[in-house]
């Protein structure tokens, strides 16, 4: 409901927009010729109602993230499955929702903000809901209001007429059917009574042309000039086309320009039929069609009933024109009516313009759903998998402000050094046993020479006695963990890469039963690999920091924090290594057969 809603008031937006523009052309460039705006205003209508946005994929939608190098895979390099929350060889320095040089710049307010959408995603959710209602009563309510109001009219007109039987006008409206390769039917009506409607044209499907009693005594050239004007709107289906208007601005009858888009559209539609009039005839006819229009005026100022003044019909004065302004327009279009090809390109040019920002503004939104708001406390790599240890989340769930309030202290100490990283364990609110996810997707340098690694010397300094009293190394952890983890190339599971030089990666067996998951833990558990992360720098990033308002104290061993100035509220320790890091562990060894 939330995305619907996003949506629909973008497209709002960019109707608004676009109605700006054609407004702003109407009164300058196109002033004197508004006539040509008419297939414009269609294409504005049909954009402002079609989504026609590209779901774009998040960066969270990605399965593995890298970073190539002419070796594979650099030191700084990490293979990411987003999927987990696990980010086994993520880096301490790196923050991947706010920058150190953001937080110097915007102090407090990103956390803030992020904080505020986090909590109030269920609001948010639940006044989608009550808009969505809103929105479709006022819509239905204002296209079934106009529909009735178009059922009651026709009746009205229908039983105040009678089939015209005038041999003259009905001469006249087959020569100029046949002039204008009109091979629909046509009914031809006129009212009983003097002065009651202008010639229109009603009906969707079976379109009737009604005139009135004052046509009978017109010129034949006065009569072709009105019948002209009324089988233009029949042959361009502009009934249904003010249909599809009414229906465009009832879906936006929230926004102020509807009405006034509306108004404009059906003038719009009459100036451009005076253009076939004029085309027809000649600008030299343009004077005495003129003068015919303006004694309907005349005659219909006081009497004319305008039951179609909604814009339900096509007729000479149907959409009520605002009196003498409405009609210098007419005559200054008739005036200014020039052929050629202006009215097809400008259209086309406008409806590309806007079909390209209907796009690109539908596709931008489309990456905010409620789970952005949801997941709007963007924590670094390192500090998302402590919550997450600590909370116990899975990837489908939110780090909640309430989650980041429960923090009150944290200690991150280095544990252990292998290669040029560092193992890094945190306590949090004074408690150590804290269980990280499985990491699904790890780095081959990263597995081979930290998981591996402790695996086997875990089982070199735990041996066991064969029958014959001899020590056997204690390798079933390692053999174990090796069975479900399968080293992979990488370019297998990217499916956009082409590349051989990736270098390779341990994934875990996606058959893998929720025992061997148990097992899986219980081997990295039991070498104190579960509860830590791995950087390449004793400067540590802890901008995340920002949003743990109730964060009391905050220690550190080994490290150097960065990116964030503490409040005076929290007690900060910083000290040196206490000469305990464990040192680098051997690289495993592959070719050792194991005995049992």
């Amino acid at each position: 409901m939330f995305s619907f809603v996003l949506n629909l008031l973008v497209l709002s937006l960019i109707f608004s927009l676009a109605c700006g523009v054609a407004f702003l052309l109407r009164k300058t460039l196109l002033r004197g010729r508004e006539g040509i705006m008419y297939p414009v205003w269609i294409a504005i209508l049909i954009i402002s109602i079609l989504p026609l946005g590209i779901n774009v994929p998040t960066p969270a939608a990605a399965a593995i993230e890298y970073t190539r190098t002419e070796t594979g895979f650099n030191s700084e390099s990490e293979v990411t499955e987003i999927s987990t929350g696990a980010l086994p060889d993520s880096t301490g320095t790196t923050d991947t929702s706010i920058s150190v040089s953001e937080t110097k710049t915007t102090g407090h307010f990103i956390y803030k903000l992020r904080r505020a959408m986090a909590t109030h995603v269920g609001s948010i959710n639940e006044i989608s809901i009550a808009l969505f209602a809103l929105w479709l009563t006022g819509a239905a309510v204002g296209f079934v209001r106009a529909l009735c109001k178009y059922t009651d009219s026709k009746k009205l007109m229908l039983a105040n007429s009678s089939v015209c039987s005038d041999e003259r006008i009905l001469r006249i409206l087959g020569e100029l059917r046949q002039r204008m390769k009109i091979k629909r039917r046509v009914k031809l009506r006129i009212f009983d009574i003097e002065s009651f409607m202008s010639p229109c044209i009603c009906g969707f499907i079976f379109p009737t042309l009604y005139i009135e009693s004052g046509c009978l005594s017109m010129s034949d050239k006065e009569l072709e000039c009105v019948l002209t004007h009324e089988l233009t709107h029949m042959r361009r289906f502009d009934m249904i086309t003010r249909l599809f208007c009414l229906f465009a601005t009832s879906v936006h009858w929230f926004n102020p320009s509807a009405k006034k888009v509306r108004e404009t559209v059906l003038e719009d539609c009459e100036l451009s039929c005076d253009y076939n009039v004029v085309k027809m005839f000649g600008t030299d006819a343009s004077g005495m069609y003129m003068g015919t229009i303006l004694d309907f005026t005349e005659r219909y100022s006081k009497h004319c009933k305008l039951v179609f003044k909604d814009g339900m019909s096509c007729g000479l004065f149907a959409s009520e024109p605002s009196g003498a302004a409405f009609m210098k327009m007419r005559y200054a279009n008739m005036k200014n009516y020039r052929g050629g090809k202006l009215m097809l390109v400008l259209a086309s040019f406008f409806a590309a313009a806007c079909i390209a920002v209907n796009i690109f503004a539908l596709s931008c939104s489309s990456t905010v759903t409620l789970s952005t708001f949801g997941s709007a406390i963007k924590l670094s790599p390192a500090f998302d998998i402590m919550l997450r240890a600590y909370y116990d989340l899975d990837s489908n769930d939110y780090i909640t402000p309430e989650m980041v309030d429960g923090i009150k202290s944290i200690s991150v100490s280095v544990n252990r050094e292998y290669d040029d990283r560092m193992l890094v364990e945190f306590t949090v609110n004074s408690d150590s046993r804290i269980t990280r996810p499985l990491p699904q997707v790890s780095q081959t340098n990263y597995t081979e020479n930290l998981m591996l690694a402790a695996l086997w010397e875990h089982g070199e300094n735990n041996p066991k006695t064969d029958k014959h009293g001899n020590a056997v190394y204690d390798l079933a952890h390692y053999r174990h963990f090796k069975a479900y983890y399968v080293l992979t190339d990488i370019s297998t599971i990217e499916k956009n890469d082409t590349s051989d030089e990736l270098g390779r990666c341990y994934v875990l067996d996606s058959k893998s039963s929720e025992r061997e998951l148990d097992d899986l833990h219980d081997m990295l558990g039991e070498v104190g690999l579960l509860d830590a992360w791995t950087i390449t720098s004793t400067e540590f990033d802890v901008s995340s920091l920002g949003y743990f308002t109730n964060l009391e104290s905050v220690e550190f061993i080994g490290l150097t924090p960065i990116g964030y100035e503490f409040p005076d509220s929290v007690k900060v320790t910083v000290l040196p290594s206490d000469g305990t890091v464990t040192p680098a562990l051997s690289p495993v060894r592959h070719d050792v057969r194991t005995a049992n």
